[in-house]
């Protein structure tokens, strides 16, 4: 993992001080970074979305967050990386029901990363392992895949996995809420029925109908013709690639 400068810098002075083992206030990392109370939030946000963070409600008061960290330091630079490996790995039971076969590349997990760096890396393999901290989490990969707008992914998980969708969009933002929403109309327009899915797509849409902010999925593709209605209803410019239509 490439932390930019001060992601790394922000993370240092929050081990240096909590270590990975203490529950922290967001008052106590303010005091550290001597920032306001909203940018601690964001760098704590951020922090977390790299996988570095966790959090939870207090039990004390339920509006109160606290934070933790969850990487030592010599940790770091091996999260998330692609290390050449001789041992096949297979993809996760969840990747497997979703269609996808065992490939040369696959995400690997545990709770000491520079382990399995040590154990795994061999330079002349012909596989790769991506190395990822703690167990492996269904909700987060769907979630890491929506926000990532990877459309092929998020149409098989619509379609071929029980989940709790309510875990996955309570860690979702309005975008990304749009654009699943807009997903499950492509594959209803396609022919897809699923009435649990149905009501999620209502949900979705009934959260997010007073945003007005429109925004475009990145990747240069112009809008299929046939999504335009689509689009329009979720604000959002479907710009698929032609590869990812079939697929849907």
């Amino acid at each position: 993992m490439r932390l930019e400068k001060w992601q790394h810098e922000s993370y240092v002075l929050l081990y240096n001080k909590f270590g990975t083992k203490r529950w922290f206030k967001i008052s106590e990392a303010q005091k550290e970074f001597a920032y306001s109370r909203t940018m601690t939030y964001k760098v704590l946000n951020e922090l977390k979305h790299l996988g570095l963070i966790e959090d939870k409600r207090s039990e004390w008061y339920w509006k109160a967050k606290l934070y933790r960290l969850r990487v030592r330091l010599e940790e770091i630079p091996f999260m998330n990386e692609p290390v050449p490996t001789s041992k096949p790995v297979k993809p996760p039971k969840l990747v497997s029901k979703m269609g996808y076969v065992a490939t040369r590349t696959a995400p690997v997990y545990g709770q000491d990363v520079t382990l399995l760096h040590r154990a795994l890396y061999d330079p002349s393999g012909g596989y790769i392992a991506v190395l990822k901290k703690g167990k492996f989490d269904d909700i987060a990969l769907i979630v890491e895949n929506i926000k990532g707008f990877n459309t092929e992914f998020v149409s098989r998980a619509i379609q071929t996995v029980r989940i709790n969708w309510q875990k996955v969009i309570s860690d979702i933002n309005s975008f990304q809420k749009r654009y699943l929403g807009a997903s499950i109309d492509i594959l209803m327009q396609k022919g897809y029925k699923n009435r649990e899915i149905e009501k999620l797509r209502d949900q979705l849409f009934e959260e997010t109908k007073n945003d007005g902010r429109t925004f475009e999925i990145p990747g240069g593709y112009k809008e299929p013709p046939e999504f335009k209605n689509i689009g329009k209803k979720w604000r959002v410019k479907l710009d698929i690639s032609p590869a990812e239509c079939e697929l849907l």
